[in-house]
């Protein structure tokens, strides 16, 4: 998946204390999204060309299936200080309303 792709579909909600990245709208590419989006900032944070400044919350549906590059550059990033997460949300939950609602 290419960066352009990425940003143009997933919903990127910023406040103060954190950035909020929904890939649920990638419906059954979610963890391709992920995937992409973990190993480019894997690779800018490596190189120094980006130093995440707040937590990054990755939201994906409850069944999502991560890949094992996927759990391989998320552990890489937490490893090097940065503050990210996948967070399961409910597959029928509305991208506005829900997100921050663990599933039970």
């Amino acid at each position: 998946m290419y960066a352009k792709e990425f940003q143009e579909k997933v919903v990127r909600i910023e406040s103060d204390s954190e950035l909020i990245l929904d890939v649920r709208p990638f419906g059954g590419r979610q963890s391709e999204a992920m995937d992409s989006y973990l190993r480019d900032l894997g690779m800018a944070v490596q190189m120094n060309t980006v130093n995440p400044t707040k937590p990054i919350v990755l939201v994906c549906d409850s069944n999502t299936v991560f890949s094992s590059t996927t759990e391989m550059w998320l552990a890489n990033m937490q490893s090097r200080g940065v503050a990210i997460e996948i967070q399961h949300e409910d597959a029928g939950a509305n991208t506005e309303n829900k997100i921050g609602v663990p599933v039970a």
